[in-house]
């Protein structure tokens, strides 16, 4: 840097990052100019402030920049967009400023085959702009300019986007909910659009009654913690104390270094898939009873023989023996 930039910037102290720059771009010919708003992503050059003005984005200017489009991707004429919310400079909204409600849109076209994230403070709207962007690209099929049906897979453990969320819509009798995406398009398509929306999961929901079950199986060791869960709703409202008990075992895998505690978690697991064959279920043709884990015995000696089926191979024996013994002196063997 040479010494007069440097002592120039020595007077601004400014640090930040820009990125890109807007500029009048002609994508006409010569003859018929076609000047055009476009944004540049790198820098050709900069310098300091000193003797320089900043200028604040008036709201008209502000929806200019913040709702930007390529021009040359808008050549076959005007995409879909879709309103999301407003943008301001703060969290503060200040009124008397004029720039809290700049609308910001969105072209679902934009984010097809493209990484997109969503980052957002609690309870600023992240799940609800969700929707919108799936229920955006689900109605692009619609469109009578330029429509198309895009695939979506929604990966939704909590049910937050599938089902209706009654929070956000003051209790309504139709909150949003990606389920019902369908119900946005034409009243004569919408028969057609709802075959398009299928929905899966584990357990029935009371305001999905399409839902299609997917099968899990219980006695593997992945799905151990997930089946107990399963099962704890289904009982939820017994108050049986021995069903209380049963729905308090937590079979969440304990530190393996702590062999105490490993044995104990291994018996609690052979009991629980005991209980599931006692229901009924079939067990995979990899999962056995065992009393022992590796090098780890589950029960003691004195448990396992104090046990009936123990006690029953023994009575087994004892009879086994004395009917040998019984035929052997048949024939003059002695004992």
């Amino acid at each position: 840097m040479d010494p007069q930039t440097a002592q120039l910037l020595g007077y601004a102290g400014v640090k930040c990052r820009v990125l890109g720059t807007f500029y009048v771009n002609n994508l006409g010919t010569d003859d018929k100019p076609d000047y055009r708003l476009t944004f540049g992503s790198d820098l050709s050059n900069y310098y300091p402030n000193r003797g320089l003005k900043v200028f604040k984005p008036n709201a008209a200017v502000l929806a200019k920049i913040i709702n930007y489009r390529d021009p040359l991707t808008r050549q076959d004429g005007p995409m879909p967009e879709v309103q999301i919310g407003h943008v301001r400079y703060a969290s503060t909204n200040r009124p008397l400023q004029k720039i809290g409600d700049v609308p910001v849109y969105i072209a679902p076209t934009d984010m097809l085959g493209m990484k997109t994230a969503l980052f957002g403070m609690t309870r600023t709207g992240k799940s609800n702009t969700t929707k919108v962007i799936l229920k955006s690209i689900f109605g692009l099929r619609w469109d009578e300019k330029q429509s198309s049906r895009i695939g979506q897979v929604v990966f939704d453990p909590n049910g937050e986007y599938a089902n209706e969320n009654t929070q956000d819509q003051g209790g309504g009798t139709n909150p949003v909910a990606i389920k019902n995406v369908w119900m946005c398009g034409p009243t004569a398509q919408q028969k057609d659009l709802k075959a398009d929306v299928v929905t899966y999961g584990i357990t029935k929901h009371p305001y999905d009654p399409d839902r299609q079950l997917m099968l899990l199986n219980f006695y593997v060791d992945q799905n151990l913690t997930i089946g107990k869960e399963i099962v704890d709703n289904t009982i939820a409202d017994d108050n049986v104390k021995y069903v209380a008990n049963f729905r308090d075992v937590s079979l969440a895998p304990p530190d393996s270094s702590d062999n105490g505690d490993l044995c104990r978690h291994h018996r609690r697991v052979l009991c629980y898939r005991a209980l599931l064959f006692k229901a009924g279920l079939k067990p995979p043709a990899g999962i056995t009873p065992s009393i022992k884990h590796g090098y780890l015995a589950l029960f003691s000696k004195e448990f396992i023989d104090a046990s009936p089926r123990a006690r029953a191979r023994t009575r087994r024996h004892t009879s086994s023996a004395r009917s040998c013994c019984g035929s052997r002196k048949s024939v003059g063997v002695r004992w």
